[in-house]
C-alpha cells in the first residue's frame, strides 16, 4: 500500500458508530490531508482501493476530489453526452467568457470613451450626433449591461424590434458594428457581435420628383434667404449637407461652376468636383451676386426654415388653389438626377456631377423616367419678370 494513503482504526466518543478512517493527500503539496470515516473495515478497504487507483492513474489532484465533486462531474458528463461535447471544452469556453467579462467595461462607460475617441479623430458633428443618438437608444434598453454581455442574437433581436424601415435598421447596424469593432480593438471583447447580425433587405422605394410647374411655384415663392439653396439644389443636385456648407466663394459666376470640395461631402474618399450651373440657375441667384453675397449660401437654421417653408407651401396651395405642391422626400436631388440624365443621356457625367463613384447609385436612387422635352423644360425655368403672390419669410 502506498504510504500516501493510510487506513487506521478510529475511536471517538462523539461518533462511536465509526470504527475506521482513511487518509489521503490533498490536491497540492502542503495542503492538509483529507480523510473519510467508515463503520466497517470492508467499506474502508474498498474506498482505500479506489483512492489508490485514482492516485496511480490520475495523480493526487484527482485523488483529492470529494465525493460531491465526483458526483457533480458525473452529472456534467451525463448532460453533455447527447451533444458529444467534452467537459474540458465547456469549461474552457466558460472561463474565457468570464475572463472577457472581467476585463470588459460597462457599456455606458465605454460609450463615453468611444464618443471621445471619435471626436478626437476629427469626425463631423453631424456624424457624432448620429452615433450618439443610436447608441444612447441601446443604452436605454440595456442600462446595466457590460460590453461583453451583447451577443449577436441579442443585437439581432434588438435591431429587428426597431420601428421604421429597413434603412433605419441598417443604419443602426452600421453604428453598432463601428462601436463593437472599437471595443474589440480596446480588448473589451474578443469578437464583434454586430458584424454577424442580419442586414435588412431594403425594397426599392418609388422615386418622387417635382414637375417643372411645381419647381416654378417653389422658386417663385421662396423666401429670399432660402432661394439660393433651393435653386442650387434643384439645378446642381448638391446634397443637403453640401448645401449647408457651401460658401459664396465656391460659386464662380465667371466660369459658371460650383466647386464642391472634400470637406463639404461627409462621405469618406469624396474628392473635389465642379458642377456646372445652367443659365436658369444663374438667373435665380444673380440678385445675390449683385448684393455682394458672401459667407455661407445657406441661412442659419436652414433645415428648420425649409420645414417651415414646406408647410407654407401647403397653406398657400389651400388658400389660392394654385398648382399643388406637396413636398416630397429627397425630391430636390431626385429631380436633378432624373432631369439631368434625360437631358445629357450620359450617366457617367451626371454621376460625376452628383458625387457618385459609379453610375449604379444614380440608376438605383436618383432616376425617374422623364422625357428629354420635360428635361429641357425643367432646365429652362427662369424667373418671371414679377411674381404676383409671395409667401412670408420662412423665419417668420
Amino acid at each position: 500500500m502506498p504510504k500516501a494513503i493510510n487506513l487506521k482504526p478510529f475511536k471517538s466518543a462523539r461518533h462511536p458508530q465509526y470504527k475506521w478512517v482513511v487518509y489521503w493527500p490533498g490536491a497540492r503539496p502542503g495542503d492538509p490531508r483529507k480523510s473519510k470515516r467508515f463503520r466497517t473495515k470492508a467499506a474502508a478497504d474498498a474506498f482505500l482501493l479506489d483512492k489508490e487507483t485514482e492516485l496511480t492513474n490520475h495523480g493526487r489532484a484527482a485523488a483529492a476530489l470529494s465525493e460531491n465533486a465526483v458526483r457533480e462531474t458525473q452529472w456534467c458528463l451525463e448532460q453533455l453526452s447527447p451533444f458529444r461535447a467534452r467537459l474540458r471544452d465547456v469549461v474552457t469556453d466558460f472561463v474565457a467568457r468570464q475572463r472577457e467579462r472581467n476585463e470588459s467595461e460597462a457599456f455606458t462607460v465605454a460609450l463615453c470613451a468611444f464618443m471621445r475617441d471619435k471626436a478626437q479623430d476629427g469626425r463631423e458633428k453631424r456624424y457624432l450626433r448620429e452615433l450618439r443618438n443610436r447608441l444612447d437608444h441601446l443604452a436605454r434598453d440595456f442600462p446595466d449591461a457590460q460590453v461583453s454581455d451583447f451577443t449577436t442574437a441579442t443585437l439581432d433581436g434588438w435591431l429587428r424590434s426597431l420601428p421604421g424601415k429597413g434603412t433605419t435598421r441598417n443604419n443602426y447596424r452600421r453604428t453598432l458594428s463601428s462601436f463593437f469593432g472599437w471595443a474589440m480593438d480596446r480588448g473589451f471583447i474578443t469578437m464583434n457581435p454586430a458584424a454577424r447580425t442580419a442586414k435588412a433587405n431594403i425594397e426599392a422605394e418609388e422615386i418622387e420628383i417635382f414637375t417643372p410647374a411645381e419647381v416654378r411655384v417653389i422658386l417663385e415663392h421662396a423666401p429670399t434667404e432660402l432661394l439660393p439653396v433651393l435653386a442650387i439644389g434643384l439645378f446642381c443636385g448638391l446634397r443637403t449637407v453640401e448645401l449647408s456648407r457651401l460658401t459664396w466663394d465656391k460659386v464662380n459666376f465667371t466660369t459658371g461652376e460650383i466647386e464642391v470640395n472634400r470637406r463639404a461631402n461627409r462621405k469618406r474618399g469624396a474628392s473635389r468636383r465642379f458642377v456646372p450651373m445652367p443659365s436658369a440657375l444663374l438667373a435665380w441667384i444673380q440678385p445675390s451676386q449683385e448684393r455682394g453675397a458672401s459667407g455661407p449660401v445657406a441661412p442659419a437654421g436652414m433645415n428648420e426654415k425649409l420645414r417651415r417653408y414646406h408647410r407654407k407651401l401647403e397653406d398657400f396651395r389651400a388658400a389660392h388653389g394654385r398648382v399643388p405642391v406637396v413636398w416630397k422626400q429627397n425630391a430636390i436631388r431626385h429631380s436633378f438626377g432624373s432631369y439631368a440624365l434625360a437631358r445629357e443621356e450620359d450617366a457617367a457625367r451626371v454621376a460625376l456631377w452628383m458625387g457618385h463613384s459609379s453610375t449604379r447609385v444614380l440608376f438605383e436612387n436618383y432616376r425617374e423616367r422623364v422625357t428629354k422635352t420635360e428635361a429641357e423644360a425643367f432646365f429652362a425655368i427662369a424667373p418671371a419678370p414679377s411674381n404676383s403672390v409671395s409667401i412670408p419669410s420662412a423665419a417668420s
